[in-house]
């Protein structure tokens, strides 16, 4: 009895290599154990067709026989394919770099299993001729009945063939902004930020325009955020202050290189309308950094005080109101406020309700950037609301943390009482309100009381020893109170006190506390 066609070592060699080709694609791919299973039950139920193929010419004719075992031939043929196709295409090529659509890999199976069949049909005896002139009128019919799924089939493979859209990439096609999720035979998935999947037809995209928003090769994004301010305001100013304030913070979900910028794109009618351009990290957020960039630029306008734009009117007045002042109540909260500030404990109560109604309120955002080091400003802010670090730059460009101030705290005294450049950066930790108090509102006072000076300098040399102890060991040299007094003399064109004048105000003050 000759040996069964399943012994012959050509068919052993062929099932010791696709069983070594499985386990590799068990271990290396994702989904390698359902592939597993799958060819696992496909096989076990080859191997009951076979031994049933075997024993059947027991009691079935030869030719049931042949035929059965010419069907057993071809399946356990197309699940060789299956299993060299998957180690071709999925571990192969792109172990070698050379990864290839997926759609490709199944318009192959596909081919290499016709072809196979084919082979068996041509073994088994069977006349082709008949079958592929009845199939050639039958694919014409269901050709033209077929022509959308066709296409979109037809789409699919040039999707990917071209490596025009990937998987993973963000894309908007006629207004559906979403995702990648699945390139397939008929349809393209794509996920929109707000969780809905967008089935869009393959010949769709390939009749309509396609934006390819980010992808891995340009994961960045440009987004554009639109305002407007009163044309009152030099426009050149705002694009200043704008992105003076977008560069220096750390908003979350925009990039910091490239930077923001701020562009004017128009003007008329009493308005000046503006445009912030951002590089957004993460498409999946959007929304969310667009509003986190919105909130900074309004912080900007406010504690500028640039007026937004408003529809343009003409009005006549013939009776102007003056500007309505202050009211009692926030004379006497600002007053309370600085009262608790240790650089205004010398100041009488007069004085410090004229420096209190020249105050100005100044809203920041978290992550704002309130001062800088190096910059000069001749103004101080009071701590209103919220909390703010304190950093140093060193030379080295390493950021330092020195310290959190809280509500009520002080800072950039320095630059207000001596003009000299910030000493520190000064950053909202959490969303924060100020007072900011510039040199003309204390200049008055300074003017008429000078001896005020020498106090302020020794309050502001002891509210340094944490900022020195960095700065020394950056190797630069600490302030002390003698020079702090000179320079606050200089900036402010006070004279020093002679002798004399030191003498004649210390009996000044000495006769006056005895006759009280």
């Amino acid at each position: 009895m000759p040996a069964p066609w399943y012994a012959s070592p050509s068919i052993l060699a062929l099932v010791l290599i696709a069983c070594l080709l499985q386990a590799l694609i068990t271990i290396k791919l994702p989904e390698g154990p359902r592939v597993l299973r799958t060819h696992a039950g496909f096989a076990l139920f080859g191997t009951l067709l076979t031994a049933l193929g075997h024993a059947m010419p027991l009691w079935a004719s030869s030719n049931e026989a042949e035929l059965l075992t010419e069907l057993i031939k071809a399946g356990w043929g197309i699940l060789l394919i299956r299993v060299v196709c998957l180690a071709f295409f999925r571990l192969l090529m792109p172990a070698l770099g050379a990864s290839q659509p997926r759609i490709l890999h199944e318009i192959v199976f596909v081919i290499a299993t016709l072809a196979w069949c084919v082979v068996r049909m041509r073994t088994a005896g069977v006349n082709l001729g008949g079958i592929v002139t009845t199939s050639a009128a039958i694919t014409a019919i269901l050709a033209f009945s077929m022509q959308e799924t066709l296409g979109n089939i037809l789409g699919g493979l040039a999707l990917q063939a071209d490596k025009s859209i990937h998987l993973g990439d963000w894309i908007m096609v006629d207004g559906v902004r979403g995702k990648v999720t699945e390139v397939g035979w008929r349809h393209t998935a794509i996920l929109t930020t707000n969780g809905e999947v967008a089935v869009l037809p393959n010949s769709q995209l390939m009749k309509t325009r396609v934006l390819v928003l980010s992808s891995a090769e340009l994961p960045l994004a440009r987004r554009t955020v639109p305002f407007a301010t009163s044309d009152a305001v030099t426009p050149q100013e705002v694009i200043d202050e704008v992105e003076k304030a977008l560069r220096g913070a750390q908003i979350q979900h925009v990039a910091s290189t490239p930077a923001a910028d701020c562009v004017l794109t128009d003007y008329g009618n009493g308005t000046a309308e503006f445009a912030v351009r951002y590089w957004l990290l993460d498409q999946q957020h959007d929304a969310v950094a667009d509003s986190l960039v919105r909130l900074h630029v309004l912080s900007v306008l406010r504690r500028n005080e640039y007026p937004l734009a408003r529809q343009a009117m003409e009005v006549r007045v013939e009776n102007p109101e003056p500007p309505k002042a202050l009211d009692d109540d926030e004379i006497e909260h600002r007053v309370g406020v600085l009262a608790g500030v240790p650089l205004f404990a010398g100041l009488q109560a007069a004085e410090l309700r004229t420096v209190a109604s020249r105050l100005k309120v100044t809203p920041f955002m978290k992550n704002d950037v309130i001062t800088r080091q190096g910059a000069v400003a001749h103004w101080l802010y009071v701590l209103v609301n919220g909390e703010a670090d304190v950093i140093y730059e060193a030379r080295s460009g390493e950021r330092k943390y020195v310290a959190t101030l809280g509500t009520g705290a002080v800072f950039g005294e320095k630059g207000m009482m001596t003009g000299e450049p910030r000493s520190a950066t000064v950053a909202a930790r959490t969303d924060a309100v100020c007072y900011r108090i510039d040199k003309e509102s204390f200049e008055s006072i300074l003017r008429a009381r000078p001896e005020l000076a020498d106090g302020l300098a020794e309050i502001m040399s002891a509210r340094r020893s944490a900022l020195e102890a960095v700065r020394v060991a950056d190797h630069q040299a600490p302030d002390d109170s003698t020079t702090l007094l000179d320079r606050i003399r200089r900036f402010f064109g006070i004279a020093a006190p002679t002798a004399l004048n030191s003498q004649g105000r210390s009996a000044g003050m000495t006769v006056e506390s005895e006759s009280r």
